[in-house]
């Protein structure tokens, strides 16, 4: 490994946690403290426990209105609590009810312990597939940033990482594990939206099937173990809600979102027209993107195509929904220190992309769709920029093929 990648390497992960690493340390202190702290339970993760805690006493009802679940986020917090508000489908409870019988700080653990174990057990799958072993350990430092980044928001990112990862790998090798990890992404569609595509294009026919025969499945569980009510509120009250503050509200979250939509209100453009601007240049971008994906023949690529585009045309998604787009470009970074230190500098750049969204939103630079999109480009047309003739065997002799099969 060269000087200058050490450089790189070191300062791409100096960047990515030095931002993130005081508030980290300093929620982890108050685990040490009484009750619920400001730091530690001001967090998106109160919404889990609460929705859970919730679910155990029979009261799920009382998650899809604000008028009705905002009391409980001031039971736990005080009178200074954030506003908070439940924004998943009651689906989402059949997963999180267990968290209901812990306390906030062991719920913490738990969840968290999970998430991260899953997002292991899933990123391994990719780097079983790499030959050359020497940085291996390169390759879990790279997601370093990322994990601080997550342990100090407290969001479920690890969880939805490891189902992206874990789906796209089993797409063409078990169609069931598959179709399971995208049916539980339908608690966040946002995030799926080129999967029924890319799905098609792979022809995994039966992947489309297992995928829409458990989303029906958890779906009927949920109205089963929760009643038809809670879909009906959900509907009725949880999503014009959190379309409202999406369109009316303004504040820290727009700086965490790293789409076109949000970039534009962060500059204080009106928020319909941010929205139609979004969808026009999504639009444009969608064929291509499609095609994009189309033409590239190997797995791997098609993965980080897919993964890519995703950022780029949907108008919601966080710094925390990233994990399966850092993984992969952590992988392709240890995969290019021993090829050329100009593919390692692209994938470190992307993979770093997540951390530096928020900053770059408080100082007034939302660059973060112009990065993606010139960042798919580059990519789409890597023949121009990189080795692509020692990419593409690299993919061959990885069992990319079998996605040709």
């Amino acid at each position: 490994m060269s000087t200058s990648v050490k450089l790189l390497i070191l300062v791409v992960i100096t960047i990515g946690a030095i931002f993130w690493a005081p508030g980290f340390g300093a929620m982890v202190f108050e685990f040490y403290k009484p009750g619920i702290q400001t730091n530690l339970g001001d967090r998106d993760f109160l919404n889990y426990w609460i929705a859970a805690t919730l679910t155990v006493k029979g009261e799920s009802q009382n998650l899809y209105q604000f008028e009705s679940y905002f009391p409980y986020v001031r039971d736990a917090l005080g009178n200074d609590a954030s506003i908070r508000n439940w924004s998943y489908p009651p689906h989402t409870l059949l997963f999180l009810w267990p968290l209901g019988f812990l306390s906030y700080k062991s719920a913490v653990l738990v969840f968290f312990s999970v998430g991260i174990c899953l997002h292991i057990l899933a990123a391994n799958k990719y780097i079983q597939n790499f030959a050359d072993t020497r940085y291996t350990s390169l390759f879990w430092i790279l997601h370093i940033p990322f994990a601080i980044m997550m342990l100090y928001i407290l969001q479920n990112g690890f969880h939805f990482a490891a189902l992206a990862l874990l789906g796209l790998y089993y797409l063409k090798r078990s169609s069931v594990i598959a179709g399971f990890c995208f049916a539980v992404l339908t608690l966040k569609p946002q995030l799926g939206i080129l999967l029924p595509f890319l799905m098609i294009i792979a022809s995994a026919w039966r992947a489309i099937f297992w995928s829409v025969f458990f989303t029906i499945m958890l779906i009927v569980l949920s109205i089963l173990f929760f009643g038809l009510d809670d879909w009906v509120d959900y509907m009725v009250h949880t999503i014009p809600y959190q379309a409202s503050i999406m369109h009316d509200w303004s504040g820290s979250f727009l700086r965490m979102m790293p789409s076109i939509f949000a970039s534009l209100r962060v500059l204080d453009l009106y928020s319909y027209t941010s929205l139609n601007v979004h969808f026009v240049i999504s639009g444009c971008l969608f064929p291509f993107i499609l095609w994009a994906i189309y033409r590239e023949k190997f797995e791997l690529n098609r993965i980080f195509l897919t993964l890519l585009g995703t950022f780029i045309l949907t108008p919601y998604a966080f710094i925390y929904d990233m994990g399966a787009l850092v993984t992969i470009c952590a992988f392709y970074a240890v995969w290019a220190i021993g090829h050329s230190t100009r593919e390692a500098a692209f994938f470190l750049f992307v993979g770093l992309t997540c951390v530096i969204v928020f900053p770059l939103g408080l100082i007034g630079l939302p660059l973060t769709p112009l990065i993606f999109v010139a960042c798919f480009f580059i990519f789409a047309f890597r023949e121009r920029f990189f080795s692509i003739k020692e990419m593409n065997a690299w993919s061959q002799n990885g069992g990319d093929n079998v996605w040709q099969k």
